[in-house]
């Protein structure tokens, strides 16, 4: 997997039926503490934050997820050495992660306000 360079803006979408590409902003590739990881076919986002490298948005098109999920453990090693990892995948994405060497710490847990929540959120 290579990082993106800084005009290429646009990642095929999960391979869900129905989803189309992925469009990012050209200044998210720019962002310090954020690296788009993609090797033409899968990959995702890495993003340093409050002393941990978060790992979202793994897409893998065709691809073996538990091998996506190793390169990119191995890619968030290399550009944030000595930082933990977190994620929050669910379902088949969580199985694969585990199968990568990640472990399960704790729940997520989503704290809304009573005066801005619109909807109930699911996870």
């Amino acid at each position: 997997m290579d990082q993106f360079a800084p005009d290429s803006a646009v990642l095929p979408g999960r391979g869900d039926a129905g989803s189309g590409p992925r469009v990012f902003p050209p200044s998210l590739l720019t962002e310090p503490g954020i690296a788009v990881l993609w090797d033409g076919q899968a990959g995702g986002i890495v993003n340093l934050a409050a002393e941990v490298a978060g790992i979202s948005n793994v897409f893998r098109g065709n691809g073996d997820p538990v091998r996506v999920w190793r390169d990119l453990l191995h890619l968030t090693a290399v550009l944030f050495p000595g930082i933990p990892v977190v994620g929050y995948e669910r379902g088949e994405d969580l199985a694969a992660a585990l199968d990568a060497g990640l472990r399960v710490r704790g729940d997520l847990r989503v704290w809304l306000h009573p005066e801005i929540e619109s909807e109930p959120v699911s996870i």
